[in-house]
């Protein structure tokens, strides 16, 4: 009885929240649009988080290109729109990321070895979609969310471990952020057949930080790269769904995005024994400049089988060609600046499984990432992805309310860990990663 009881409680003050269908639409867009302004992945391998957003299927490690079916199809798998339940679908999702880097820094070409830990960085991943099924056969859709990023930032570097003449500590940092504005279609060719694809229009905002010391002067420098910003719009998803009571398939492929981010150089030094940094106009501070990338091709092939009425698995297989990403170009007033990335192509798999009404009302749902390591070990950088196996795990749960509305969430930790002992720059260590986040959504039929 006590039980019943909180889930009505519970119930009736989401809905009172929630009964005006005008305001729901106008928080969803506002908030998230906000939001993602300010978003930046973490935990990245490559340029992009394994478990992105969405409090309904990061439960699951997002393992859901054959399943997914609300509005959320247009970031998962666009051909979803066409299995839309309901006219109206509304999503709005919110999963605060705090992660940490370590690893070893070329302190000034000396080939020491010292090992730097970040600061826990705070990322507002966030997610809104809504979609429209003006039939039986035809879904349309359209969002705003965090689709990709990395944030890495090392706010003191101490090289006083190579001299003791050396007691500023420069700033060391990587921070990318791509968000996208998406509308989409699927069409039903057949009763269980759907296609859909959906049109990207990608934001991309950077700032990297790379400091360096003169072994022969002992001077510091911090050459920054300051308000980065491209937008691209000649990108696609492309998905097909098949879907039988029993079980499913489905495939997805992203176009790839190349960007030119122009914002402004910073480039500041710091003599030995002082702490007084001195910009550095000759050498082209506060001048334009710009870097140069691509966030690649991706293609994931999924499938899930029901287990009687209440079980359900789900498995993902996922291509990323990161190896694309030969060099970080770097533009500045002196010329063209080829940083080796020299990165691979990824492989991921996702595993989920669904228990429904596990806890009364509320299922289980359990997800594990593995994804191969897109930095090679010889040209690791303490500011990128960890150069070993990625593991994300997570776990969640939801509750369907009266009148249309789900209220769901789930809780992440990932992991990767990776040893640099054939590096190019002469500098070995470990490198590791973590990230813990918390996912949550609120999904309004109507």
């Amino acid at each position: 009885m006590l039980e019943s009881r909180s889930y009505d409680i519970l119930e009736e003050s989401l809905l009172n929240l929630f009964s005006k269908k005008t305001g729901l639409v106008v928080l969803t867009f506002c908030i998230t649009f906000c939001g993602g302004l300010f978003s930046l992945g973490a935990q990245a391998s490559g340029f992009e988080k394994g478990l992105t957003w969405s409090g309904k299927n990061t439960g699951v490690a997002n393992a859901v290109v054959s399943s997914v079916s609300n509005s959320e199809s247009l970031y998962f798998n666009p051909a979803g729109l066409g299995f839309m339940e309901s006219d109206f679908d509304l999503s709005l999702n919110f999963s605060p990321t705090f992660s940490q880097f370590e690893g070893p820094l070329n302190n000034g070409g000396s080939g020491a070895l010292a090992q730097n830990t970040s600061d826990r960085s705070f990322s507002p991943i966030m997610g809104s979609t809504v979609g429209y099924k003006p039939s039986s056969k035809f879904g349309v859709g359209a969002g705003f969310f965090v689709s990709g990023g990395s944030k890495a930032n090392y706010s003191a570097i101490d090289f006083s471990q190579v001299s003791a003449v050396l007691v500023y500590k420069p700033r060391a940092s990587t921070e990318l952020a791509l968000t996208e504005l998406s509308v989409g279609a699927a069409f039903k060719v057949m009763p269980k057949l759907s296609i859909g694809a959906s049109w990207r229009i990608a934001f991309v905002s950077a700032e990297l930080w790379e400091p360096s010391v003169n072994t022969g002067t002992g001077v510091i420098t911090e050459t920054a790269f300051k308000d980065l910003s491209d937008t691209n719009a000649g990108s696609f998803r492309i998905g097909t769904q098949y879907k039988d009571d029993s079980w499913g398939i489905g495939a997805v492929v992203r176009t790839p995005i190349s960007f030119k981010a122009e914002g402004t150089l910073g480039v500041r030094t710091i003599a030995p024994g002082t702490t007084t940094v001195v910009n550095q106009a000759a050498f082209g501070d506060g001048t334009a400049a710009s870097i140069e990338s691509t966030f690649p091709l991706q293609v994931e092939i999924g499938s899930h089988f029901n287990l009687g009425t209440n079980n359900k698995i789900l498995l993902v297989y996922g291509y990323t060609k990161y190896s694309s990403n030969d060099f970080l170009t770097q533009n500045v007033v002196s010329g063209t600046v080829k940083t080796a990335l020299n990165w691979n192509d990824q492989h991921h798999f996702r595993l989920g499984y669904e228990h429904e009404n596990f806890f009364g009302k509320m299922p289980l749902k359990v997800g594990y990432m593995l994804a191969t390591p897109a930095v090679p070990s010889r040209f690791a950088k303490i500011t990128f992805s960890s150069p070993g196996l990625g593991h994300a795990f997570a776990v969640g749960s939801g509750y369907a309310f009266a009148n249309g509305i789900e209220a769901d969430f789930a809780v992440e930790y990932a992991l990767a860990n990776g040893s640099d002992k054939y590096s190019a720059s002469g500098v070995f260590g470990d490198y590791n990663s973590n990230a813990y986040a918390f996912h949550t959504g609120v999904n309004y039929k109507f």
